[in-house]
């Protein structure tokens, strides 16, 4: 699916923003978020006043249709201008957002996303989605947020057939909608020092206008969007530093400083700096903790001393997903130790790792290059363990492609020669799989101006649309093909190491 641009102007906005404050102040409502570019039949026929379609490949900012609306935005950019507009929605629906295989960026019913969303729904809402598409584990951890969720039958007032929204069921996955009522949590408060401490199982948008600074979680896709949207908030990265949060706070005189999590549940440090460093940073005065999970800032309330239950499944799952933190010290050399590197090399389809090219590998570390059947439908699962056990991986062709994606799922270093992105097979079963929204490490991506297998241009082109570009490297030679000789892959890995090869 081609993708729109997402620049808008101001004035497109506003009378979007108009049209929709005219148009929905009241009567029901349902939004849909990525629905697709398709405006079926069935839309015109649903128990509402009005129904609003979010996808950014729609080729107009927005257009109407008797009592569908059109909205050609991100889902951030969307959301801000139904805020800005004063509406609330009756219903919500987000089914498949495209993760792998329609150049969705991130999960639309995730943390950080769903935290945005949540104040353009009213407080008893309707929720259409499909937990089989994420999985259930990794979807219950996704919808444990703070509201009471009855699950609909079909028998029941209200239940809306979900089928009218998506084909997505032809493939055996099973939808369920869902009455939704909010329930935020009771805040438990503390001082670190002198400064007021508030910690609260909330939405932290619900708080944009009190709060001085928020500082969130978010998309590296929709980080530009951010501060556009809303000018008090900026990204929260896993590694930013006690320092440089307070010397944020500091330098700009925020009173009121509002955080989400961002440290997988290590805060012990950050409130004895609190404490520690009045005089030093007297910027934040008060601070506030939110989050939507139940078993986020379990460290925090036991400060405020309150007792938190736990749901150990989630514990698990949040353990199994937790991104690694960024080792500042070797942060310029992580591959110093090439001893105990290890190096997982995926060939490309019906190819191999030549011995020479393993002789090259194997001046850096350990080298694992397991045979993969292309053609088999788990061929993406078997690789998983290794993925997850490897240092940095390194792929070519198809072996490019999947390394993309693996080293987005752990959050690995990747080298990748002419990765196969412009290829309709074989697809990978990603299934039950979710993609966090970050990664941290690097990625160098190597493209051959003469590469006639994975045409050059049509890959460059989705690649400058489609992969995210924090943290990527891109380089094209002039005078490479589709094969990568000896010289350019030995001169690219020792380029992408950073380190001389061992003896």
């Amino acid at each position: 699916m081609q993708r729109t641009s997402i620049e808008k102007s101001q004035q497109e906005l506003h009378s979007l923003t108009l049209l929709l404050r005219e148009r929905l102040q009241s009567g029901r409502n349902l939004v849909y978020y990525a629905s697709g570019r398709e405006v079926r039949d069935a839309y015109f026929a649903l128990p509402f006043d009005h129904v609003v379609l979010v996808d950014y490949c729609f080729q107009k900012t927005f257009n109407i249709k008797k009592n569908v609306i059109t909205i050609g935005l991100t889902a951030l950019q969307a959301t801000a201008v139904f805020k800005e507009a004063g509406i609330r929605f009756d219903a919500f629906v987000c089914i498949n957002e495209g993760l792998w295989e329609g150049g969705g960026s991130y999960p639309i019913n995730g943390n950080w996303s769903m935290g945005t969303i949540l104040p353009v729904l009213k407080e008893k809402y309707l929720h259409i989605s499909c937990p089989k598409y994420y999985g259930h584990r990794r979807w219950k951890k996704m919808f444990n947020l703070p509201h009471q969720a009855v699950l609909l039958d079909d028998k029941a007032e209200g239940y809306i057939n979900p089928t009218v929204f998506s084909d997505y069921h032809h493939n055996g996955n099973g939808f369920c909608v869902w009455q939704v009522t909010k329930q935020p949590g009771s805040p438990a408060s503390f001082l670190a020092g002198n400064r007021k401490v508030t910690v609260q199982r909330k939405n932290i948008w619900d708080d944009y206008d009190v709060l001085n600074s928020l500082l969130v979680r978010c998309s590296p896709h929709e980080a530009r969007n951010l501060q556009k949207v809303a000018p008090k908030a900026s990204p929260l990265m896993k590694t930013d530093s006690n320092e440089q949060i307070l010397s944020y706070c500091t330098l700009h005189r925020i009173e009121k400083l509002g955080l989400t999590p961002w440290r997988g549940g290590q805060y012990n440090s950050f409130i004895n700096f609190l404490k520690a460093n009045e005089t030093r940073f007297p910027y934040p005065k008060e601070v506030y903790f939110y989050h939507l999970h139940q078993n986020d800032f379990k460290q925090l309330y036991e400060f405020a001393g309150v007792r938190t239950e736990l749901d150990t499944e989630l514990e698990e799952e949040l353990v199994e997903l937790s991104l690694p933190e960024t080792n500042q010290e070797a942060e310029g050399n992580v591959f110093s130790d090439s001893a105990k590197t290890k190096i997982l090399y995926l060939h490309g389809y019906g190819g191999s790792l030549i011995p020479s090219k393993r002789e090259i590998l194997e001046q850096y570390g350990e080298v694992i290059s397991p045979p993969i059947a292309y053609l088999e439908k788990k061929y993406f699962c078997r690789l998983l363990e290794l993925a997850k056990s490897a240092d940095i991986i390194i792929g070519s062709s198809f072996g490019g492609h999947t390394g993309h994606l693996l080293s987005w799922l752990f959050d690995k270093p990747a080298l990748l020669f002419n990765p196969a992105f412009v290829t309709s097979t074989p697809r990978p079963d990603l299934s039950g799989i979710i993609f966090p929204s970050f990664k941290n490490s690097k990625t160098c991506i190597v493209l051959g101006k003469k590469d006639d297998v994975i045409v050059y241009r049509d890959n460059l082109e989705y690649i400058n649309r489609r992969v995210e570009q924090q943290g990527m490297s891109l380089i094209s030679i002039e005078e490479m093909g589709h094969r990568i000789s000896e010289d350019v892959f030995a001169e690219q890995v020792a380029t992408f190491m950073e380190v001389k090869p061992g003896p």
